[in-house]
This record gives structure tokens, sequence and C-alpha cells, in this order.
């Protein structure tokens, strides 16, 4: 499992970012800005990554899915039990 991605420095998490398309590069000249927007981040971040389904149950409808050739956080072969 890897570690997650509120766990990392802010230059991991902003490359993170960037990466997805979450944040517009002109954003990087303004750093009070930023340092504001990574602590929201991250804090939304640590949320999300540590939320646990009580009690998880199948869903009875088909479902569609997509993922993307290039998606690093989803990728195909983690997607494709879910179709």
């Amino acid at each position: 499992m890897r570690e997650p991605i509120s766990a990392g420095s802010d230059d991991e998490l902003i490359a993170w970012l960037l990466s997805t398309g979450g944040l517009p590069r002109e954003l990087l000249a303004f750093p009070d800005f930023l340092s504001d927007l990574l602590t929201a981040v991250r804090g939304d971040l640590a949320l999300a990554e540590g939320y646990v389904i009580p009690h998880p149950v199948a869903v009875s409808c088909p479902l569609f899915t997509l993922a993307g050739e290039d998606d690093t956080v989803a990728p195909v072969a983690q997607v494709r039990p879910w179709a």
C-alpha cells in the first residue's frame, strides 16, 4: 500500500495536484495563497484517505466504469473489477 498523498511534503502534494490538473500553475506565483490552499487540500485528502465504510455492501445494479490509461490514482486494472 502506498503512502497517503496527504502525508507527503508540500512539494510532493503540489506535484500531485499539478499532475492531476487540480492546481493551475499560475497559483505557484502566490506562495501565501498556496500555503493556505495546501493546508485545506491536505486536510480534505486526509479525511477522504482515512474514511472506512463501516458496513460495506455490494450494489445490486450494473456499474459503468471509466478509467484513464495513464491514471496513476485509479489505474485501469484497479477499476476493471468494478465493471
